[in-house]
């Protein structure tokens, strides 16, 4: 029994190591746009790269419960059609026999997955933010993205349609007071952006400019004016200093998330969204668990006949899974739902079907 575990695990193991490498791969593609984007604007680029490490943590939280379900489910459909699960149990091996040492190997992945998802994502995840700001002060034209609203520090808030190199298109600049409310608004066809390196200033040049002065109080005393060239010097070095890093929930660890429910639960204040963020790492930290009670049956059952069916198999259900983990996360602004006890249907789904179908339908 022993020889038979080692070569399950070994094959397992090595099927784990393959379908991780290539879903991690897959998942990281889509964070290429935004590092040539960032090569393009002279970002260093041991900068990117010490990025894309820092977001890796944050991958195999979802790549590993993947890579072992897709593993799971190849290997013993492999295993079903050589006929080898049929031998096992000839022999008086049971299926709770055969799947014992895989099970056990779950549970190390969920432990794994535990410490990635409530310790080192959160941290690296934080770590990224601060090297974006570094890289910012480095190169402060990459704080000007396309197509969005940035705020490059606390009391401006920057849209620019189209960029080129020190060059903007369709430029919407807000001013806004100590209390978050735009009190001026500058809206402008096209821009230039000079850096000055010593005075780590970053001039903003607007043509064919229209300032709009607002005021909150009273509509009546808003004025507009059209300006042919306006230029504002902002000082990004001390402005990104100054501005501190808080972490947001999905940056805290456990430590920090439990800090964070004992504050705000006796000062009367909902902590729903910090135990929807509690739950969910538990939860995704449970589920290589949960998909391996599901992928084992899966694997054995699927009609010999249809091999398509695996691959349909690997994707579709943790699709499933995690679209409902996201659909759920997002109920945090209805505390009356119990989000944080929803967040935990996928999983018991997962398991309820899987020991269904290997124990009671056999």
């Amino acid at each position: 029994m022993k020889l038979i575990n080692l070569y399950l695990v070994k094959n397992l193991t090595i099927s784990f190591v393959i379908a991780i490498a290539i879903t991690t791969f897959v998942m990281l593609l889509g964070q290429l746009t935004k590092v040539f984007d960032l090569l393009t604007q002279g970002v260093d680029p041991k900068i990117i790269m010490m990025y894309i490490v820092y977001r890796m943590p944050q991958t195999l939280g979802y790549t590993i419960p993947l890579g072992f379900f897709i593993s799971t489910v190849l290997i013993f459909n492999r295993m079903s059609l050589d006929h080898e699960i049929s031998a096992l149990r000839a022999s008086g091996i049971s299926i709770q026999q055969i799947i014992a040492p895989i099970v056990l190997l779950s549970l190390v992945l969920c432990f794994v997955s535990g410490i990635i998802h409530f310790e080192i994502s959160p941290e690296y995840k934080y770590r990224a933010k601060w090297l974006v700001r570094e890289a910012g002060v480095i190169n402060p034209l990459m704080l000007m993205e396309e197509g969005r609203y940035v705020e490059i520090f606390d009391g401006y808030i920057v849209y620019v349609d189209e960029k080129e190199d020190a060059s903007v298109r369709d430029v919407h600049l807000y001013i806004l007071n100590k209390k978050d409310v735009v009190v001026q608004k500058i809206d402008a066809y096209r821009g230039e952006l000079i850096v000055n390196d010593k005075k780590k200033e970053l001039e903003l040049t607007l043509f064919n400019a229209t300032i709009e002065s607002i005021h909150p109080e009273d509509i009546s005393k808003n004025q507009r004016i059209k300006s042919g060239k306006c230029m504002f010097p902002l000082n990004y070095g001390n402005k990104l200093h100054k501005k501190p890093l808080i972490r947001r929930v999905d940056e805290m660890k456990l430590s920090q998330l439990f800090s964070q429910i004992q504050i705000k639960s006796e000062r009367g204040v909902d902590t729903t969204k910090l135990n929807v963020e509690l739950h969910l790492r538990a939860a995704m930290a449970l589920s290589p668990f949960s998909f391996i009670l599901l992928g084992i049956p899966l694997g054995i059952k699927l009609p010999r006949r249809e091999s398509s069916w695996n691959l349909y198999g690997c994707t579709l259900i943790p699709l499933i899974y995690f679209v409902s983990i996201s659909i759920i996360e997002g109920l945090y602004h209805y505390p009356q739902y119990k989000p944080e006890l929803l967040l935990w249907g996928p999983n018991i789904v997962c398991q309820i079907s899987g020991i269904w179908a290997l124990w009671i339908k056999k």
